[in-house]
């Protein structure tokens, strides 16, 4: 049947003339389309892309079809590198890169130290309150890196939370939701969730290519005239447990065999919250820079410190001054250059999070667990020790 339209069994009662409970059934599966200016008015429909599929074969033909997607995400991800060798950390190019400050730094510690040369004064030669500023400004750029790494290891947990709180909410979903297509769908808009949460947190909208065979491309484009698609994943998941409940609750009143469980919305509701959560906390990272004081007088003391230091050390070592200082100055740029990479960590820079290859992993994940789901829905006999190796190795 097509979006919008009457379920077999509704329009049986119709013929027979019970219009009333063919509209309460209708309500009851929450088989909706979309009303006034594309808003979602039940869970979303199953994609067109996968409807000449067997319901019981969606996770693997997913699982399969999405090869590219995957790929196209994986692209341009960037990648933590870690390694226990020196050489190959010190063959790194990018990391040997000055910043590029640098330069201009260097030019007026060169003049600085022509100007001492040419015109050398006794006081010159005192370093003492270079030595003591030293120390000083050592503290500052120490607890500025150590705040950016903070922030930086906080959205690493906070992903981690993410990715735990997914597979807890999909696999719960599978158990115990005695509807195919709901469970389905509360998976898709589950991985949704992760890749608009990594768009989101970029400032870019739902990119189609990522989400290719979860949705239509009418589906995704009334998705992105949302504001906040991931709380709209949040508000179609709940949407599906809110029908899924009722229908469980009427099936257990009118006696029917299908499984109930009792408070099986209140754990997959614990799993949004952990979501919810999670995504609040990434938004106030991404949205909550460093106080630009504090970052505009630290760079204004580097500087000047870097500046007035050939003054106390041109009378013994001549023109050597300038390379010295230089070499110190890229030391301490380029520290203040890695805190600044490092407090905004859902970009697409080097040492950025690699949010696309957790999102894939996400996918991947779920779809595993749709997998096994489908597969166990029609195998329930299983239970006994000899079929436990089945029930894992069954694709």
């Amino acid at each position: 049947r097509g979006r919008g339209e009457p379920s077999m069994p509704s329009r049986v009662l119709k013929a027979l003339g019970f219009s009333s409970a063919a509209a309460a059934l209708d309500e009851v599966t929450g088989r909706r389309g979309y009303g006034p200016a594309g808003i979602l008015l039940g869970p979303l429909p199953p994609p067109q892309s996968i409807l000449e599929v067997p319901l019981g074969h969606v996770g693997s033909k997913l699982f399969t079809e999405r090869v590219r997607a995957r790929e196209y995400v994986l692209k341009n991800s960037p990648v933590l590198f870690h390694t226990e060798s020196w050489i190959e950390t010190l063959l790194t190019p990018q990391e040997w890169l000055p910043p590029s400050i640098l330069l201009f730094v260097v030019i007026l510690v060169s003049l600085v130290t022509w100007g001492a040369l040419t015109y050398p004064s006794p006081t010159f030669a005192d370093d003492r309150i270079h030595s003591t500023m030293y120390g000083f400004i050592s503290l500052l750029i120490v607890f500025r890196t150590s705040q950016a790494y903070a922030r930086w290891w906080e959205g690493r947990t906070l992903w981690g939370s993410i990715v735990n709180s997914t597979r807890n909410l999909a696999s719960n979903a599978a158990c115990w939701m005695n509807d195919d297509a709901r469970y389905t769908r509360v998976i898709i808009c589950t991985i949704t969730f992760a890749y608009s949460t990594k768009q989101l947190l970029r400032g870019r909208r739902l990119d189609p290519t990522e989400v290719q065979g979860l949705f239509t491309k009418n589906e995704i484009d009334r998705i992105n005239s949302v504001e906040h698609i991931p709380m709209l994943m949040m508000d179609e998941i709940r949407r599906a447990m809110k029908f899924e409940l009722r229908e469980q609750r009427e099936r257990g009143s009118s006696g029917s065999h299908l499984r109930t469980s009792d408070n099986w919305d209140m754990i997959i509701s614990a799993d949004i919250k952990a979501l919810v959560d999670a995504l609040g906390a990434c938004e106030r990272i991404a949205k909550t820079p460093m106080p630009f004081g504090y970052l505009a007088q630290l760079r204004i003391f580097i500087l000047v410190w870097l500046i007035t230091w050939p003054l106390g050390l041109t009378l013994e070592y001549g023109w050597a001054t300038i390379p010295l200082v230089s070499v110190c100055a890229w030391m301490m740029l380029k520290i203040e250059e890695i805190a600044v990479q490092c407090e905004q960590p859902f970009g697409m820079e080097a040492n950025d999070l690699p949010l696309d290859t957790i999102c894939v992993t996400i996918e991947r994940n779920l779809l595993e667990i749709l997998r096994r789901a489908e597969y166990l829905r029609t195998h329930d006999d299983l239970v006994d020790t000899k079929s436990f190796k089945a029930r894992i190795l069954k694709p």
